[in-house]
């Protein structure tokens, strides 16, 4: 009887505010609408008493926290796994998400759903935080209003407390920031929901090769290790529009100091039309690239990495173009975060700028060629080409063709592998493409993602340290 009382007068409590505090309740199994007005509502909600409540139902405020601490027990006990952890990712994701769930998890669900309610009812009442759902499963609930949630400096003993150690640092306390604190919740859970590294080719035939290389080599798929391999395009896309927008205003300047003359020069006039003509060419649209490297390193920690071709502005752009932004400062990318054909692998095993010349000999291109292309190419072409510092697309103009580029580089791969199985041939795997692999993998395994303040501002010294080398 006492049990069925009590039940009674938490139902009789929970219908008196549910309406109030939507969206952190359920009603008959459905969601409780806004309808009409959503004004009316926020007025409804502004004029609501909780004192009248508990007045009319003989209640006090410490009966609410009492109920708090039970619905939140009996959530934790449910979705809390053996890590506290657990009822903050369930509390992030969106209730709607959860109503297909069945059974003890679903009850889970709907004890958290009720205790989020209480916690916003509490301390809206009281005007200041409480303990969050998981941080009174181990003291009473007369303790409860009592603790200092803002507390740093107090016995390790409370889980707030080690919370607010975990997510501060001198300036600030981002338990508050929820995503923040979302990213290293997801960061200490291992669902590694943001890359470690992001991988820059410069064309679609690396964008869809490399990965399946990566897994070929290393028996595990790149997205698994936290790395995306992503086309640029080429490094007129690296490039900002405002450096163009500059040239163009400098030549303008020229231009008008020639107005008297009432004719362009032949040098200014060819100048003009190659920076109309990259204007053309660039889509104003997209954003810089400057800005999208240095916003993912800061912000979430990945790591640019390139491997591109040793040909047009990409080494100058890498190498003095200072693309990186980190810390108020601007950097070039260092030698550790990119791999450049002929350079970085000092045109060892064989001679060549691009990834087919760099990392495959006159005889096995020779080979390909002359099956994708139904063509007889002989291995002196391939080293005619080589000898003068060309790359494949020079061997014969079938090469750029979309629809052999891709073949071409799978083939080549495919006869290497078939290659190793025949000879089991180690040396085969001292090519530029499996260092390069090697590269980005221990870079992937090395960024440890944080899940504390304490390891994102160490991460944090590590990229300067990293940026500052040559």
């Amino acid at each position: 009887r006492k049990n069925y009382e009590e039940f009674n007068i938490i139902l009789k409590f929970l219908l008196s505010v549910q309406s109030v505090y939507f969206p952190h309740t359920k009603s008959g199994g459905g969601t409780i609408q806004i309808t009409g007005d959503d004004k009316k509502w926020h007025e409804m909600k502004q004029d609501f008493k909780l004192d009248d409540v508990l007045q009319k139902l003989d209640l006090k405020i410490a009966d609410i926290v009492r109920w708090y601490k039970f619905f939140s027990d009996e959530a934790q006990k449910i979705l809390g796994i053996k890590q506290d952890d657990w009822v903050q990712l369930w509390k992030n994701i969106a209730w709607r998400e959860k109503d297909n769930l069945e059974g003890n998890v679903r009850l889970g669900i709907e004890y958290l759903q009720w205790a989020v309610m209480l916690k916003r009812i509490i301390e809206e009442h009281l005007q200041k935080e409480i303990l969050d759902i998981d941080e009174v499963n181990n003291i009473g609930w007369e303790d409860i209003l009592k603790i200092d949630t803002e507390a740093k400096d107090k016995p390790r003993i409370i889980l707030r407390h080690l919370r607010n150690k975990k997510y501060s640092d001198d300036d600030k306390n981002y338990y508050y920031d929820r995503y923040k604190r979302l990213f290293y919740l997801a960061n200490d859970f291992g669902l590694d929901y943001q890359p470690r590294v992001t991988v820059f080719v410069e064309g679609k035939t690396e964008e869809t090769i490399f990965p399946e290389i990566f897994e070929q080599y290393k028996g595990n798929s790149p997205e698994n290790l936290g790395i995306d391999f992503i086309n640029f395009e080429g490094v007129d896309k690296f490039l900002s529009t405002a450096k163009t927008a500059e040239k163009l205003r400098k030549l303008l300047q020229e231009l008008q100091k020639q107005e008297k003359q009432q004719i362009l020069s032949k040098s200014k006039n060819t100048e003009l039309n190659q920076i109309i003509k990259n204007l053309n060419n660039i889509d104003i649209v997209i954003s810089n690239w400057t800005s999208f490297l240095s916003y993912n390193l800061t912000k979430w920690q990945i790591i640019p990495f390139f491997i591109s071709d040793n040909e047009g502005g990409i080494k100058h752009f890498l190498e003095a173009e200072e693309p990186i932004k980190y810390c108020n400062n601007t950097y070039n990318v260092p030698n550790g975060w990119k791999f450049l054909w002929g350079i970085t692998n000092d045109n060892k095993p064989f001679q060549g700028k691009d990834f087919e010349m760099a990392n495959f000999s006159d005889n096995e291109i020779a080979k390909v060629l002359s099956e994708i292309l139904n063509k007889q190419i002989s291995s002196s072409d391939i080293q005619t080409q080589r000898n003068t510092g060309q790359g494949i697309k020079q061997i014969d103009k079938d090469v750029e063709k979309s629809e052999n580029k891709v073949k071409i580089a799978k083939k080549l791969f495919e006869n290497l592998l078939d290659e190793y199985k025949k000879t089991k041939d180690k040396k085969l795997f001292k090519r530029p493409i499996f260092k390069a692999i090697d590269k980005i993998a221990n870079l992937a395994i090395l960024n440890y993602p944080p899940v504390s303040r304490e390891m994102e501002l160490k991460n944090k010294k590590y990229f300067e340290k990293e940026l500052k080398k040559k």
